[in-house]
């Protein structure tokens, strides 16, 4: 009955609805779906209709594939759906689907775990949609101690965010992923660190007088790694981007004293 609604070509919408169905049926009793059916939402993946694609590739989320003909059909045909999607910035609720899908169904091929660590994460942290390249940047972050070789785009994706967003000035911020990326600086090997200084001067000048918070975390973040001289000099500078008027009083105060 599934099968004859995945070939109705006279209706998309039958054809969309009867692959969500697959999807559920692989995610709950997987062994109830026939080859013909994992065939046909594989040859879905590169349909023209869009609703067809991608519902074909939430379906395919729930399989884990094998090292076989099929494993790499859909490998090959989802990498060639995310190069298109990348390219379209304000398909991002798609391109995260498709990531989603590659990092599920394939997760136990050390080979697509590093393109998705070495090449994906990299690009997608400079994607325009502000929340996505936050997510992309705190998993990256996460990868660090398997691919060390991520530890200067990182530190640089982390410092460009940090200057370009806000802090939430009323609540605690250590358990977003702004403040996992943050923090995640006391962690990277130091010469990615030392390598940013002019990046950390960039934050602390469009900062100081506005979120004292984030340019003390900063300096705190460089004398952990032992930076004296570097987070001394930098205190001294943000010191004098701030006004001397009261309401500044304990940010002056605090440069003084680091």
């Amino acid at each position: 009955e599934l099968y004859k609604y995945l070939v109705d070509f006279e209706s998309v919408g039958v054809r969309a609805r009867a692959i969500l169905v697959a999807g559920d049926l692989l995610s709950s009793i997987p062994q109830s779906i026939p080859d013909n059916i994992l065939e046909l939402l594989t040859v879905y993946l590169t349909d023209d209709y869009v609703a067809i694609h991608r519902n074909a590739v939430r379906a395919l989320a729930s399989c884990k594939f094998q090292k076989d003909e099929r494993g790499h059909s859909v490998l090959s045909r989802l990498l060639g759906m995310e190069q298109y999607y990348r390219q379209r910035p304000r398909k991002t609720y798609f391109l995260r689907e498709i990531f989603s899908t590659l990092q599920r169904s394939f997760r136990e091929w050390p080979e697509v775990r590093r393109y998705i660590a070495l090449t994906l994460l990299p690009v997608y942290v400079g994607l325009p949609d502000r929340h996505f390249a936050e997510d992309m940047l705190a998993l990256m972050g996460e990868q660090l101690s398997a691919y060390p070789e991520l530890a200067t785009p990182f530190v640089q994706g982390a410092l460009d965010h940090l200057k370009s967003t806000e802090r939430d000035h009323y609540n605690d911020d250590t358990h977003t992923d702004r403040g996992k990326i943050r923090d995640k600086l006391y962690e990277v090997p130091l010469g990615a660190l030392t390598a940013e200084i002019e990046r950390v001067r960039g934050i602390i000048q469009a900062k100081a007088g506005k979120d004292a918070f984030d340019v003390i975390r900063l300096l705190e973040i460089l004398s952990f790694r032992e930076l004296y001289a570097e987070a001394a000099a930098l205190a001294e500078e943000a010191l004098s981007l701030v006004p001397e008027v009261k309401a500044h009083a304990f940010e002056r105060e605090s440069y003084s004293l680091i």
